[in-house]
């Protein structure tokens, strides 16, 4: 998606003067007045829309819903354009896709804090979300709603006996309804996580108290965990320009004026809704999709890619004057036997029982990955040499002693359920300076390796722990 804003727009001296205007603002600007030809320019994804709907209203309208319903611009902001838009038309252009709809004679300074906070919303989105290819592979996609949850609306208030009516009457139009709560007291508490607040500006425009009030108020909420997620829309005295500026670059999401109708409000408060739902439901997949991307999916360990960024940051610590660590590499003796004998998923089932064992018998601090197919590597975070070896030892011991499941429902000889024994043989080797030129987590892997390949060779289920070179 491009940083440049397309104005759509049949006046010449309006076309002029919004260039004028972004252009100061350091903004690429392009200029389209055929409606055609905007529709061709905007399939490919500009930065932002600002398209004028008082000539051809009906052309300009579906303009903005066909641009709604492309891959490609979903995602752009639109800011709609009319003289004086009247009510109807406001409402008519929000619901074709619209984010906003400006008097197209308004203040520019209102202007620019609009586009500068539907330019921040989009990129904010942007951050949460991956090309297709590879959100697909990390399970990222974004998934298809067939609704938006009602979400929990809070109403900040001074005066609830005397609110705006399209305010007062938000409670009864939304699904999940909403509740009014004093700025001044603990707003936020209770069940559940606010989705939106809309704050209610409390007096006419040159109220300064009110004033002050209303801007910390924005900050407060963007400054505090629990509410700096919530959507904002600030509900401000009519005609007051200024304000709505301080309050959009502050961080409220959307503004209306205390005269908004109780349609357009609901509109704007459920578009709101829908946004922030989406936004966390990528934000949890993201999450979600790393945490995979680090993880084993069959054992639900860490993989290799993770412990290696680990032992990185342990080395460097080390390096820097830090407490000694040790790393365990085991690998489970004779496992090709239990595949052969009971099957794969036999096997599976064992990779599993053994990594349950290793999690189990290690400290908090402790991190184990599956690095390889039977192979493990446990990292011990401040365990000089001798301590990592009476780990070691105890993991063996423990996975010696344990009798698995293999899963497969098949019985043994004996008519019993399928159960296995396997044993554990296991490298142990020390972080240690490195010497200059050297990769010192591929020496330490290196050390643990042939550790282990000691401990095979004398006969498996066995500890041996590398020696620590001379410094």
């Amino acid at each position: 998606m491009s940083g440049q804003i397309l104005i759509v727009e049949t006046s010449l001296c309006q076309r002029i003067h919004l260039r004028g205007v972004l252009e100061s603002a350091h903004y690429e600007v392009a200029l389209c007045r055929d409606l055609a030809a905007a529709a061709r320019i905007a399939a490919e994804g500009p930065g932002l829309v600002l398209i004028d709907i008082s000539r051809d209203t009906q052309a300009a309208l579906a303009l903005i819903a066909a641009l709604r319903g492309s891959d490609d611009g979903a995602a752009v902001p639109v800011i709609a354009l009319a003289s004086q838009p009247a009510p109807e038309l406001r409402l008519a252009a929000l619901r074709a896709g619209a984010d906003d709809v400006l008097d197209r004679r308004g203040e520019t300074g209102f202007l620019l804090a609009r586009i500068r906070s539907l330019l921040r919303v989009r990129d904010a989105a942007e951050d949460l979300r991956l090309g297709g290819g590879a959100a697909r592979a990390l399970g990222m996609a974004d998934a298809v709603r067939s609704f938006v949850p009602a979400g929990r609306t809070v109403i900040l208030t001074r005066r609830p006996e005397a609110l705006p009516a399209g305010v007062a009457a938000l409670a009864q139009r939304l699904p999940g309804g909403a509740v009014v709560r004093d700025p001044s007291g603990d707003f936020a508490s209770g069940a559940g996580t606010v989705d939106l607040f809309v704050i209610d500006h409390e007096g006419g425009a040159d109220n300064g108290a009110a004033t002050a009030g209303l801007f910390r108020l924005i900050a407060d909420l963007q400054s505090r965990p629990a509410t700096r997620r919530a959507k904002a829309l600030v509900v401000v005295p009519d005609h007051a320009p200024a304000l709505g500026e301080m309050a959009l670059d502050l961080g409220a999401d959307d503004l209306v004026p205390d005269s908004v109708r109780p349609d357009e409000l609901t509109f704007r408060v459920r578009a709101l809704l829908r946004r922030k739902n989406q936004a966390d439901s990528r934000r949890d997949r993201l999450q979600s999709g790393l945490a995979a991307a680090l993880t084993d999916p069959l054992t639900g360990l860490f993989n290799r890619r993770y412990a290696m960024a680990e032992l990185a940051g342990l080395t460097e610590r080390l390096e820097d004057g830090g407490a000694a660590f040790s790393v365990l590499l085991l690998d489970i003796d004779h496992f090709k036997r239990v595949n052969d004998t009971w099957g794969h998923a036999a096997g599976d089932a064992i990779l599993r029982g053994v990594a349950g064992l290793l999690r189990g018998n290690l400290r908090a601090v402790d991190m184990v990955a599956r690095i390889g197919g039977e192979e493990f590597l446990v990292i011990l975070p401040d365990t000089p040499p001798e301590a990592a070896r009476r780990a070691a030892e105890r993991l063996r011991r423990v996975v010696e002693s344990a009798v698995l499941e293999t899963g497969t429902g098949r019985q043994d000889t004996g008519g019993q359920d399928a159960r296995v024994r396997v044993t554990l043989s296991v490298g142990v080797a020390t972080g240690q300076l490195p010497a200059p030129g050297t990769d010192a987590v591929a020496s330490l892997l290196d050390r643990a390796d042939r550790a282990l390949y000691a401990a095979k060779s004398a006969g498996r289920n066995q500890v041996t722990a590398a020696a620590i070179s001379a410094a």
